[in-house]
């Protein structure tokens, strides 16, 4: 994964740089922070806040480093760092900056990531810049890479920064040595023009001499305690030390001390009270005598060292701070002159020179150690950000693992959901077929198939909730029926209300097409989800279905679906979250339910490029709206709607083997192909049927189950392909496992076609008739339209007033109303029945032009 190779990059990176400074570190470091985010440029730079200019350190453009460069920051996406803050600019940059809209140009960049490189005190001393060619959303990984890099830049610029400093101290201390040994030969030549007149003076250029010769080539503690030594034995004094002050503290620490015959141990005491309290004012102090009765407060350490003279003088900055003191002590009187004055002045310029020159390496050190942590902050981040990646990644196994286990279980229940249903919707189609059934049982026989086909939807929708999570829901349109779809609906509802006993009214305005395209299990499972919510919820009173037609356009249409219900309603904080998965609302009963339906409808109505909204109040009840679009369909309008169904075939009789073991799924298959003209031969097990097999004639065609004890559907289809007799005979595979794998895997095995349980009758009889390549003797089935004159309702003349009531409660679309007053009608008026009786027929269909028309035909007869 990506974030994995950035982190991959850092560990690189800090192997790569861990040995380099400078120059080498910049180039390195914006080498691979282009890398880690897959970037066509990067460069770091350092910012000069007095000019208002960026110089650029290292430069890295299409996989090699480029020329450094320097820019101002004016009108630049780089001047937005100077808040201190992260700048991203995903997109148009070229416009955003049209002072640099050229060079962006020349580059092709269209994304811009940046951040500040900032010193301890927070302020902005440089920068790190990233451009993209590609637009980009830059995120929080993004960030992180940015500020891992950052950390480990700032270090060095840091470093860089005291490097400058400390060889500009050098160099001013060379320029100080220089100027030392310059006053040194100034002084040597004054006393050697002394020398005649005063031998003192002669002792103190030979004393001046020794001690430049002995601290001219050190540095750090090794001078200050050549500084105090050589000053001891020059002066001849007892104690001679050096001090850095710390003023905050009112402090001295000493640097080095000479005792009598040998250094003794850096301390830091208080200044209060000592005489080297008395240089603070920037002069040099001296006491010839009683020093310690002057001082009370350091008496005791004063006369323990035996002190009875005392001389320092102040080491300044260039800013005449004091910063620290030359103290020379001794156990003699001492009237001290200029010559020791001299002396001291002499050296207090090299000593601040030299003190100058140690504060800029111990910041230096600080850097160094800074830079070192930060080395190990990166190395810790790393490591933590690759145990998290390696974590993450046993749980995204895990999860996908639980996932594919949630699959496995969906399909196996499925399989076992499917093979009853199989033959509940076998027979039911079969029961269809038969002539001989009443009206009534007609409609029974049709309320057991919509009712299976319900459930066949369900158990679909459980197999595509996967689907559905992932993103990856695939629509199936198809043209709809749609008065038949709503009767499907209704019919299933209204047996749901009735159960909890409430009522249920459906309203249709009569404007509706009667046929569109779109996914007709989507709108079913979209509509039988809200229905059966409202149902579920309310406890009294009722549920109201609408359907109406918002608008239409050419060849596309807009219905709305509506559902009132007087529930308990949903209080404003459970609307937010009622689409989400595995959400319940709250409430003191508790209702049967996944909490997967809103969730899935939600989704199935976005799929479908549809709009839904829901309005409710605690107490009162809801309303869900669902706005979807269709394409409408040309349809016939003719006196008879005819279907077609299959009768036989033409040529010689076919002879068909059929293996399951299981009974009632093996005679529903004979019984459709037996009823069309077939020869069968049935098997219970594979076994068996190759034992047929070899002992007759090869069949016409094989149809098998899939899932059978012992060996399989696969393996017959396989030993068939691999065997001599029966190798080309067609073998349709059957299977309650609906899934692509087993449908896949059944022709890679050797089927020829495969059809999902439950069956129905015309896809296996399709399958059947292309394999055989047969003609089928087709039969027609003619329903009564509105339009035909049929003669159980010809001459028949209805009450005029109830003819105009029946219409009314047509033109509203009330069915449950109107199956009421048609009924009623119907008994009061048993002459007049067969209209009354067909308008109810009609209404179940939602044919409203056809009760319109059968009406207006029977109140013609009046006039």
């Amino acid at each position: 994964m990506a974030e994995l190779e950035a982190l991959k990059l850092l560990r690189a990176l800090d192997e790569g740089v861990a040995a380099k400074t400078g120059t080498a570190f910049f180039e390195h470091l914006v080498g691979s922070l282009a890398k880690a985010l897959h970037a066509t440029c990067a460069f770091a730079s350092e910012i000069n806040a007095e000019t208002y200019r960026a110089h650029v350190l290292a430069y890295w453009h299409n996989g090699e480093l480029g020329e450094v460069f320097e820019y101002a920051l004016s009108g630049t996406p780089c001047e937005c760092v100077l808040d201190n803050q992260i700048v991203a600019f995903p997109r148009n940059i070229q416009q955003m900056f049209p002072q640099d809209r050229e060079w962006f140009a020349s580059l092709g960049a269209q994304s811009f990531l940046a951040i500040p490189l900032c010193d301890e005190h927070g302020k902005v001393r440089g920068h790190l810049a990233v451009l993209d060619s590609r637009e980009r959303d830059w995120d929080e990984a993004d960030f992180d890479v940015l500020r891992i890099f950052s950390m480990r830049t700032g270090a060095e610029l840091g470093r860089r920064e005291h490097q400058k400093r400390l060889e500009a101290m050098n160099l001013a201390l060379q320029k100080a040595n220089a100027q030392l040994r310059q006053e040194i030969t100034q002084r040597l030549q004054a006393e050697a023009q002394l020398a005649s007149t005063s031998a003192r003076s002669e002792h103190v250029a030979e004393l001046v001499r020794v001690i430049n010769s002995g601290i001219t080539s050190k540095t750090g503690a090794e001078f200050f305690k050549e500084l105090v030594r050589s000053l001891a034995e020059a002066l001849s004094a007892h104690i001679v030390f050096v001090s850095q002050i710390d003023a905050a503290r009112y402090e001295a620490d000493v640097l080095a001390i000479w005792l009598g015959h040998s250094f003794g141990e850096p301390h830091r005491f208080n200044l209060s009270g000592t005489p080297c309290e008395s240089i603070l004012d920037g002069q040099i102090a001296a006491f010839p005598r009683r020093v310690a009765e002057l001082f009370p407060g350091a008496k005791a350490i004063l006369e323990k060292l035996g002190t009875q003279s005392y001389l320092a003088i102040p080491i300044m900055d260039e800013d005449t701070t004091v910063i620290g003191h030359i103290a020379v002590q001794d156990q003699r009187e001492r009237d001290w002159g200029d010559t020791e004055f001299g002396l001291l002045r002499l050296f207090a310029n090299r000593a601040a020179a030299e003190l100058k020159r140690r504060g800029h390496e111990k910041s230096l050190e600080d850097a160094n150690a800074q830079l070192q942590r930060a080395n190990a902050a990166l190395r810790r981040e790393v490591a933590m950000r690759l145990e998290t990646e390696k974590q993450l990644e046993k749980a995204t196994k895990a999860a996908e693992a639980a996932n594919q286990a949630k699959s496995h279980f969906l399909a196996h229940m499925s399989h076992e959901l499917r093979t009853p249903l199989n033959g509940i919707l076998g027979y039911a189609q079969l029961l269809k077929r038969d002539d001989a059934l009443t009206q009534d049982q007609q409609h029974s026989v049709a309320v057991i198939e919509h009712s299976g086909e319900h459930l066949l939807t369900l158990i679909n929708d459980l197999l595509d909730l996967a689907k559905i999570e992932a993103g990856r829901l695939d629509l199936q349109a198809s043209s709809i029926d749609l008065p038949q779809l709503l009767k499907q609906v209704v019919d299933l509802v209204a047996v749901r209300a009735g159960q909890a006993g409430i009522a249920f009214t459906f309203h249709v305005a009569p404007e509706l097409p009667s046929q569109v395209r779109g996914d007709e299990r989507a709108v079913r499972q979209i509509l039988l989800n809200l229905l059966g919510n409202a149902v579920k919820f309310t406890k009294s009173g009722g549920v109201e279905f609408r359907v109406r037609s918002t608008g239409a356009s050419g060849a596309r249409c807009e219905l709305g679906f509506e559902i009132q219900d007087t529930g308990r309603g949903i209080s404003a904080p459970d609307l937010e979250r009622i689409f989400e998965p595995f959400e319940r609302i709250d409430g003191s009963t508790r209702v049967e339910g996944t909490g997967l339906g809103l969730s899935i409808t939600d989704r199935l109505v976005r799929a479908m490029g549809g709009r839904i909204f829901v309005s409710s109040e605690v107490g009162k009840g809801s309303i869900f709206t669902v706005m979807l679009p269709f394409d409408t369909e040309e349809h016939d309008d003719p006196r008879y709607s005819v279907q077609r169904r299959v009768a036989g075939y033409s040529g010689p009789r076919r002879r068909i083997v059929v293996v399951d073991d299981d009974e009632a799924n093996r005679h529903l298959v004979v019984r459709i192909l037996g009823d069309v003209g077939f020869e069968l031969q049935e098997s219970t097990n594979v076994e068996d049927a190759l034992l047929g097999l070899h002992a007759q004639n090869a069949p016409d065609l094989i149809v098998t189950d899939l899932a059978m004890p012992g060996l399989s559907g696969l393996d017959l289809a396989r030993r068939v392909r691999a065997g001599d007799r029966s190798q080309s005979t067609p073998i349709i595979a059957i299977s309650a496992s609906a899934s692509t794998y087993t449908r896949e895997e059944a022709l890679a095995a050797g089927c020829d076609d495969f059809v999902a349980k439950p069956l129905r009758a015309e896809e296996l009889l399709a399958s059947v008739g292309r394999l055989l390549r047969l003609t089928w003797r087709m039969v027609e089935i003619h329903a009564p339209n509105a339009l035909d004159a049929s003669p159980i309702t010809a001459g028949i003349v209805v009450d005029e007033a109830r003819a105009v009531e029946l219409y009314d409660l047509a033109m509203k679309g009330d069915i449950k109303e109107l199956l009421a007053r048609a009924d009623s009608a119907s008994a009061g008026d048993p002459a007049a029945a067969p209209v009354y009786q067909e308008v109810q027929r009609l209404a179940r269909r939602f044919d409203f032009k056809g009760i319109r028309r059968v009406l207006d035909l029977a109140r013609e007869k009046t006039s």
